[in-house]
């Protein structure tokens, strides 16, 4: 968590602490000023970063500090993707984003693959 509390000047104790805080930037993106449908944009912040992960096979609280910002556009891009075609599967979330982020995706992963591998 270190890193993410350098990056947004906060400290977060967990997940659940960065998922609260980021839901109002995702609201913010997502153009949502509302809060009844706060239970599903957290559902979707978790669901991106789970995608994100199996992604670039690295935990998202992990990564260096440089690295969070692309890291936090793929999230809201997801999440954006995901609220505004809640009509849509989850798999055509998934392909949309990652056709727009897939360069981005495979520069992370293959950087912490390698840091992690000794490489």
């Amino acid at each position: 968590m270190n890193n993410l509390n350098t990056y947004y000047n906060k400290t977060f104790n967990s997940m659940t602490d960065f998922v609260d805080f980021f839901m109002n930037k995702a609201k913010l993106y997502i153009k949502v000023d509302y809060d009844y449908e706060d239970d599903i944009i957290k559902t979707l912040i978790n669901a991106s970063i789970s995608e994100l992960e199996s992604k670039i096979s690295y935990k998202f609280n992990k990564l260096d500090v440089e690295e969070i910002s692309s890291a936090e556009l793929y999230l809201l891009a997801f999440i954006s993707q995901a609220y505004n075609n809640r009509d849509l599967t989850i798999e055509s979330t998934k392909s949309n984003v990652n056709r727009m982020f897939s360069s981005m995706l495979a520069s992370l992963r293959y950087k912490n693959r390698s840091e992690s591998d000794g490489s």
